[in-house]
């Protein structure tokens, strides 16, 4: 009696769709570094009076309409790169460093820069804004600035895709 083997599903992309989902990724990401580096230079020039609340009303709105959206909308479509094409989800270090730098990125905005953003937002409307707004508005600044690095990071990996594959 002969033995019927299941047919192997097909995990890989068609080379069209990978060339979508990749060109879906990049914009993802430029969004995500280009809200962040806009909240840098915003946060950096907004040092105090009309100008501060501008630039903090400004640094929401970046973060509302493009970190956020580009933060999950990379995750989501560079987990779906890795799973449905050759390099796999935890084939490779260079793909699981990147995935846990970009949740690790989205938990520190999540639970910390969210709330620092609108707390600068609310010290900037301050007739005078005090000191607080000063401490807060370099804790935002460095923390950003962190994020922007930690990002421009994550491109780099992608480029040069180091440490080779995993074992076992």
């Amino acid at each position: 009696m002969q033995t019927v083997q299941p047919t192997k599903r097909r995990t890989t992309l068609t080379q069209r769709a990978r060339q979508f989902w990749l060109t879906l990724h990049y914009f993802f990401m430029l969004a995500w570094v280009a809200g962040t580096a806009g909240c840098v230079l915003l946060v950096f020039s907004g040092r105090s009076g009309s100008l501060a609340q501008a630039a903090h009303v400004f640094a929401v709105l970046l973060d509302e309409w493009l970190i956020i959206p580009g933060a999950i909308g990379a995750l989501v479509t560079g987990v779906w790169l890795a799973w449905r094409t050759n390099w796999g989800l935890t084939h490779y270090w260079w793909i699981l460093v990147k995935l846990a730098l970009n949740i690790a990125l989205m938990l520190f905005g999540t639970f910390f820069m969210h709330g620092l953003i609108q707390s600068t937002l609310m010290r900037s409307q301050q007739s005078v804004p005090g000191p607080e707004f000063a401490a807060e508005r370099l804790q935002l600044l460095l923390s950003q600035g962190a994020s922007l690095i930690i990002l421009l990071t994550i491109v780099v990996i992608s480029v040069y895709k180091p440490w080779g594959k995993r074992t076992g």
